[in-house]
């Protein structure tokens, strides 16, 4: 373990960022960087009771809908309207890893 771990998100550009958009950035590349770089789902543990099978599938789901998301463009405009389906899809799915949070280890 590395002392005061940085993350470094690609997913922002470079510039000022709210504290909304960093904390979703931030929660994702958690997410990412668990399944890209500790291989979770090779160790034989995510399939011995409904708990896990249901937990790994909906890390499979989040990781998918992240790497699918990082790609939209945001405008300005979306950013700034909380009601708006990205933003109310952004949240739930937030909510959804928060969830799940406890399971990313290994």
């Amino acid at each position: 373990m590395k002392n005061g771990q940085i993350i470094k998100m690609k997913t922002l550009q470079k510039g000022w960022h709210d504290n909304d958009e960093i904390m979703l950035h931030s929660c994702f590349y958690l997410l990412k960087n668990f399944i890209d770089k500790e291989h979770p789902f090779k160790y034989g543990h995510w399939d011995t009771n409904e708990e896990t099978i249901a937990v790994s599938k909906e890390m499979e789901f989040l990781y998918a809908w992240w790497k699918k998301r990082k790609k939209i463009e945001t405008s300005f405009d979306m950013l700034n309207n909380k009601l708006s389906p990205q933003n109310i899809e952004d949240d739930e799915m937030l909510m959804r890893l928060v969830k799940i949070r406890l399971f990313l280890c290994n």
